[in-house]
């Protein structure tokens, strides 16, 4: 019976290590949350408003509306060395994706919007 317990003890710890889905973390599990995000500083110096989106190669993450002449800080999970790309969403005009950055947990980013917004850019 003792025996038993055990194996059904450990099942049940096992089961709760694992990862369900892809919002699951996927990294150390008692890293602090900055090594587990990316930080993202993003300055629009454009005259127009800028909805922004942060894209990985799995994932995609809303940042909302940034206005014209401001800027932001914002934070989005991120567990592995991948690729970031950054969409630009104008009120007026279209949609640009910026050129990818390879960035990793714990980094922080600066977003660079520009005019043209084909000419924004990701700075490390």
């Amino acid at each position: 019976m003792k025996a038993l317990l055990s194996v059904l003890l450990v099942a049940v710890l096992a089961a709760g290590c694992t990862s369900f889905g892809p919002q699951a973390f996927r990294g150390d599990p008692f890293a602090p949350s900055a090594d587990r995000s990316l930080i993202v500083f993003i300055e629009n110096t454009t005259m127009e408003d800028v909805r922004v989106e942060a894209r990985s190669p799995r994932d995609r993450y809303e940042l909302g509306m940034i206005n014209s002449r401001s800027a932001r800080r914002t934070s989005i999970p991120w567990s592995d060395l991948q690729d970031l790309r950054f969409q630009l969403d104008p009120l007026s005009g279209r949609r640009v994706t910026t050129r990818p950055a390879s960035v990793g947990p714990g980094e922080r980013v600066t977003l660079v919007i520009v005019q043209p917004l084909e000419q924004s850019f990701i700075r490390r």
